[in-house]
């Protein structure tokens, strides 16, 4: 799962990782690293100190524990007709609208 979210990641952009639950093998080359500036930041959670730790639970019920705006989702797909696919596919392809960054 770790290698599918980095190869996924946009340029520039960082995943974080927690843990070993998934083991601790990572099957992939530098390519994203290198070529596309992916960072992979890992969080050691274990040797945090007390208050540290503390202040990201703070965090996390301030700004996670809010309901979800799930109206957010809707703008986030288009369902398109069959017969309209064409059309879509080309204005993709020409760049006259572009899938979700």
């Amino acid at each position: 799962m770790l290698e599918t979210l980095i190869k996924s990641t946009l340029p520039g952009g960082i995943v974080t990782a927690c843990g070993m639950v998934a083991g601790m093998d990572l099957s992939l080359n530098v390519f994203p690293f290198i070529h596309r500036g992916v960072t992979l930041s890992g969080i050691d959670s274990a040797s945090i100190d007390h208050q540290q730790r503390l202040n990201v639970w703070k965090w996390i019920e301030e700004h996670l524990s809010k309901p979800i705006d799930t109206k957010v989702y809707d703008t986030l797909y288009q369902e398109v007709l069959f017969e309209k696919l064409p059309a879509i596919l080309a204005q993709l392809k020409t760049e006259l609208i572009r899938g979700v960054r």
